[in-house]
């Protein structure tokens, strides 16, 4: 008789982008997993400059989404299978030098589901 188990795991991690402004697009997270997972993001933006915008770019097994964070204030998401998380920093005055900086906040859970067979 084959048994499933399956068991939900949690992993919390803190990500720092810290990126000049129009060096293209940087990964910060890659995940190679099957596994199903949730994740909770609490994004925050520090040492803003002006006319520099931070681009997150995620994608998971449904597609990919954008989150453009311009404050300080924090910004909050769920989202489900993410398996990359890459950064932009784009600058509208291009006379202007500037970096993009944030901590992302990550909770993220999983279901591990492992199969036996017990005989």
């Amino acid at each position: 008789m084959l048994i499933s188990a399956c068991f939900l795991q949690k992993r919390e991690l803190n990500i720092f982008v810290s990126q000049d402004c129009n060096e293209g697009t940087q990964l910060y997270y890659e995940d190679f997993s099957s596994n199903h997972n949730k994740m909770y993001i609490v994004i925050e933006r520090f040492n803003i400059q002006e006319d520099c915008d931070l681009i997150l770019t995620f994608k998971t097994d449904e597609g990919e989404f954008q989150r453009i964070v311009t404050t300080e204030q924090k910004s909050r998401i769920l989202i489900e299978n993410v398996r990359e998380i890459t950064a932009l920093c784009r600058c509208t005055n291009l006379e202007q030098a500037c970096t993009c900086q944030a901590r992302l906040e990550i909770t993220k859970y999983f279901c591990i589901c492992c199969k036996s067979d017990n005989n």
